[in-house]
């Protein structure tokens, strides 16, 4: 996909969509697969120029209804993406994995996040 979904602005409620930049180009799809099902969707790609990133990422996830995580190798080894998982669970956001790859995580990401509801991209017959 050449061309970005756009990200959502506005008040009603929204998915924060949390990825690591190196699967830009596998996610972006994905986004736009949800935004089709008439989801409204925040990801970073929506941040306001001159805006601190903490700052916007960190107000993005507390007003977010939902949070979907993208996790690959690049995602594990992204301090901010973990960093955004660790937030949206202390927000009690609940956050939803989507192992795009057959990965198997670090024992600490494992003990960490095992509880939370997961899917594997490989073993879903109706990705987008």
């Amino acid at each position: 996909m050449s061309t970005r979904p756009i990200a959502y602005r506005g008040s009603d409620p929204y998915v924060f969509i949390s990825y690591a930049h190196a699967d830009s180009q596998r996610v972006y799809p994905l986004i736009q697969g949800i935004q089709n099902r008439n989801f409204r969707v925040w990801y970073d790609e929506g941040l306001e120029v001159g805006s601190h990133w903490d700052e916007a990422i960190s107000e993005h996830l507390d007003k977010c209804h939902c949070v979907v995580c993208f996790v690959t190798e690049a995602f594990l080894k992204s301090e901010n993406c973990l960093d955004e998982i660790h937030f949206a669970k202390e927000l009690n956001k609940e956050p939803m994995i989507v192992y795009l790859d057959d990965i198997t995580p670090p024992i600490t990401f494992q003990f960490r996040y095992g509880r939370l509801h997961a899917l594997r991209r490989s073993q879903s017959s109706t990705a987008p």
